[in-house]
């Protein structure tokens, strides 16, 4: 008889058990180039992005798409050369659409999550994020990638034991409520820690590690990184408010819990403001031709 006991695990075992199957999730060596020019001592230019992009098809076809799109699209001329794409977009538009876009690639179902679902939460609440990251004071990139991989334990630990998973939906009652209570007792640890344990082995930055750690408890987290865990929280929170769930467990539409409240109103955000920082994040993803 297969007991709870039997899917115990540590994060960083969770991850050396996936990497010795072979089925630890890759992303394109296309950002490690495009994060090292945009770190150059120099700067970065349009040129050299754009050459960068022509040695992947599917990140030239993607940048060039997204030109088109109703966020960028100026006066119906349609863009179809790439360096045109990547001046109209701008540098920092276009890294954060190549990581929208292998993240779109890497995490394509294989699991028992509902695949769609978690992409538009995951893009939704990243690009939320993104909208909230002046009033954290955290950099807009950081705050896109924390909001894009919060969730990304949820994914590891389908990957890791399917019938694990199993266990904790039907612990949980696919209700949020109860989720990390019944990953505890299932796993012994929770996605927030298997996902920052992830992310740190793909060597993303502190911030973003911690972001996504704390975003279930961001007063646990050290001082120094405590905007960036309520961050992290407040953009799940306002995916959750719109009814965009992650595929696995559903919260309330429309209704901001107590706890997003209490947190809202220690950071100082009228709730107004979040609100419209939430559908800002909603249309951007929307305009972009993400979800």
């Amino acid at each position: 008889m297969t007991t709870v006991a039997n899917y115990r695990v540590t994060s960083a075992e969770v991850i050396d058990a996936l990497v010795d199957l072979k089925r630890l999730p890759s992303f394109s060596n296309t950002l490690a180039e495009f994060d090292r020019l945009v770190n150059q001592a120099a700067g970065t230019h349009v040129e050299e992005v754009a050459k960068l992009l022509q040695s992947d098809p599917r990140m030239m076809a993607g940048v060039i798409t997204t030109a088109n799109t109703a966020r960028y699209a100026r006066g119906g001329q349609k863009v179809t050369r790439l360096i045109d794409a990547v001046k109209l977009l701008g540098v920092k538009d276009v890294r954060a659409m190549i990581m929208a876009l292998s993240f779109l690639d890497v995490f394509q179902g294989g699991v028992a999550i509902d695949a769609d679902a978690f992409l538009k939460h995951s893009l939704v609440s990243g690009f939320i994020a993104k909208n909230l990251a002046k009033t954290f004071k955290v950099a807009e990139y950081d705050a896109f990638l924390m909001g894009l991989f919060h969730e990304i334990g949820v994914y590891i630990l389908a990957t890791y034991s399917e019938k694990g998973f199993a266990l904790v939906v039907e612990k949980s009652h696919q209700n949020l409520k109860y989720y990390l209570s019944a990953e505890r007792e299932v796993f012994g640890v929770t996605h927030s820690s298997v996902g920052a344990r992830i992310i740190s082995h793909w060597h993303m930055p502190e911030i973003v590690v911690r972001g996504v750690l704390g975003h279930h408890s961001p007063a646990r987290i050290e001082l120094q990184y405590q905007n960036a865990a309520y961050l992290t929280f407040l953009a799940e929170s306002g995916a959750i408010y719109l009814g965009v769930f992650n595929g696995v467990v559903e919260g309330v539409e429309g209704v901001l819990r107590d706890s997003v409240l209490r947190v809202l109103q220690k950071q100082g955000i009228c709730e107004e403001d979040f609100l419209n920082a939430v559908e800002k994040g909603y249309q951007e993803a929307q305009s972009v031709g993400l979800i």
